[in-house]
């Protein structure tokens, strides 16, 4: 539909990979399907069996992006580091707008809205900056599950003259 319209394009932005998975884990229900446990969802004996749920490969972006080049053109597709929009919003906001077409530019001062889902002040079930030993084993295996797709969105993103964000570019949470 993109690749036929001369004007279309597509604006893809992406989270860390791992930092999907937790932020993801922690909004469900510890009694709900894929809440239960960390450590049993990323070793996968335990699944969400919604689609639309948590699901590992969701994090997989660079291979949804390399389908959606494929259909549209690499010239119609937009890579968008979603901790690189959250660092400079306004930088960020210039970049989506200039590729779809603007002149528009933002003001330094813009923010973004940040709407958790959690309530707020209830704790983490899983904490990446200070986990217990059985998260952090889950984490180290999380990360290693995504070590080539982070690999492919470095080269991703390079190829499409884009600033690598620290997660991308070291790898890890």
């Amino acid at each position: 539909m993109v690749g036929s319209k001369d004007h279309g394009r597509v604006l893809l932005c992406f989270r860390d990979p791992v930092r999907y998975v937790v932020s993801t884990f922690n909004r469900y229900q510890p009694d709900s399907l894929g809440g239960g446990s960390f450590s049993a969802v990323v070793a996968g004996t335990e699944r969400d069996p919604d689609p639309y749920g948590l699901q590992l490969w969701k994090g997989n972006y660079s291979l949804l992006t390399r389908k959606v080049v494929a259909a549209v053109g690499e010239e119609k597709v937009f890579l968008q580091p979603l901790e690189e929009l959250l660092a400079n919003p306004a930088e960020g906001m210039t970049h989506i707008l200039e590729f779809l077409g603007s002149a528009h530019t933002f003001h330094k001062e813009l923010t973004l809205p940040h709407n958790n889902q959690r309530s707020r002040g209830a704790p983490l079930r899983v904490d990446p900056c200070a986990p217990t030993p059985q998260h952090a084993a889950a984490l180290s295996r999380l990360q290693s599950i995504y070590a080539p797709e982070y690999v492919r969105l470095r080269r991703l993103l390079l190829r499409m003259g884009r600033d690598l964000p620290p997660s991308v570019r070291d790898g890890e949470m």
